[in-house]
């Protein structure tokens, strides 16, 4: 059973059990009902309470928003300080942690690892995935390299200048979108908007001058 009053609205699951998980929310003020689990909850925003089942998320939890957050997600849990400025997570095999901007990092198991220092200007990440692993970072705006086991890219400037390479397909842009370039299993060589070739499996196409001629 659903209603709605402009951004009010509630939803009953169970209209023969008085008891049964339902939800009524006034958006963005007021939030009250009973979950899933039977757990009731109520919420009065930027002031405090807790909310269920809220975007993704078993719980929220809050007190003078944005001042501190707890929110619960499966195995995973997470604290917040002045969202979103300090952060940690801790869970099965996860954790992660930040200082926005300055500082953050975040580990998978032994998947994978990411980092930032001074977001966004330095990032880095490494992975273990079986057939694809590999590592890279980004020193924004001016040059990323990323090489995992079934490929490599730089950038330099992006999007302007890219060189990649697998293992049926190199490509360039120097600079995007003026000069393209790209041999395996796409052949193709711009100098947009002049004159361009583009060959592939069941596909040929060349232009002039685009767009007068296609």
């Amino acid at each position: 059973n659903d209603w709605r009053i402009l951004t009010a609205f509630g939803h009953d699951f169970d209209t023969t059990d008085p008891e049964s998980r339902y939800r009524v929310w006034v958006l963005p003020l007021l939030f009250w009902g009973t979950d899933a689990a039977t757990n009731d909850y109520l919420a009065v925003f930027p002031l405090g309470g807790s909310i269920h089942e809220f975007m993704g998320l078993d719980s929220a939890d809050f007190v003078m928003f944005p001042l501190y957050v707890h929110a619960a997600d499966n195995d995973l849990a997470s604290h917040t300080f002045l969202w979103p400025i300090l952060s940690w997570t801790t869970g099965d095999d996860v954790a992660k942690f930040r200082v926005f901007p300055f500082y953050g990092w975040s580990r998978h198991g032994t998947q994978s690892e990411k980092r930032f220092i001074l977001w966004p200007l330095w990032t880095s990440s490494r992975y273990s995935h079986p057939g694809a692993s590999g590592s890279g970072f980004m020193f924004f705006p001016f040059v990323g390299h990323v090489e995992m086991e079934n490929q490599e890219t730089w950038v330099f400037l992006p999007p302007f200048f890219r060189a990649t390479k697998t293992a049926d397909l190199r490509q360039a842009h120097f600079p995007w979108p003026f000069l393209q370039a790209s041999a395996g299993k796409v052949d193709k060589f711009y100098v947009w908007p002049i004159a361009g070739a583009k060959r592939m499996e069941g596909e040929k196409s060349l232009f002039f001058l685009w767009p007068f001629f296609e």
